[in-house]
């Protein structure tokens, strides 16, 4: 349905990228990875479908802060008590949305777009540990009014309604 013959050629965009690194410290690699894509089509002069997907995963050890003294000689191996625990902080997120757009007329179109995203983070120290997990979904509807008036004035607005909900849960460890 998203890519039916239509009078515009549908477009489609992916984006992917990787970061890897050992860090200068002990104790300080980190690993990111993404993913977006986009798509948009035009099924007829009326219509407008979008869809957005993204997907982040991020991983970074924590050394630890360093003193003054191991600053000063140069001395990278951290904070024992964070190598200790394995101090990281770990996120992984998403994000969705689809959309489609009905222009009734010259003068009125209607916009609905549903939408959802979550992440997932945990991060640990030297002194505790806290996971987070968060779930949002919801819905948007819009409808837009353009009327043009005299010598080049035109009259707009936006009317619409959102429902949003949240679920979230956040554990914390000394």
């Amino acid at each position: 349905l998203l890519f039916a013959t239509s009078p515009v050629p549908p477009s489609l965009l992916n984006n992917f990228g990787r970061q890897r690194t050992n860090g200068y410290m002990v104790h300080t690699q980190s690993h990111k990875d993404f993913v977006n894509i986009v798509a948009d089509s035009q099924p007829n002069d009326k219509q407008t479908i979008n869809a957005f997907f993204g997907y982040i995963s991020s991983y970074d050890a924590r050394g630890g802060e360093l003193t003054l003294a191991q600053y000063a000689n140069f001395d990278y191996t951290g904070n024992p008590e964070y190598i200790k625990r394995n101090a990281h902080s770990e996120i992984i997120s998403f994000r969705a949305g689809m959309g489609h757009t009905y222009n009734f007329n010259n003068h009125f179109s209607n916009t609905t777009t549903v939408f959802a995203s979550g992440v997932t983070n945990n991060a640990s120290s030297a002194g505790g540990w806290t996971d987070k997990n968060t779930i949002n979904y919801g819905f948007r509807s819009t409808l837009d009014t353009k009327f043009d008036m005299k010598n080049g004035v035109s009259l707009r607005g936006i009317t619409g309604i959102e429902s949003q909900r949240q679920n979230a849960q956040i554990i914390g460890y000394n």
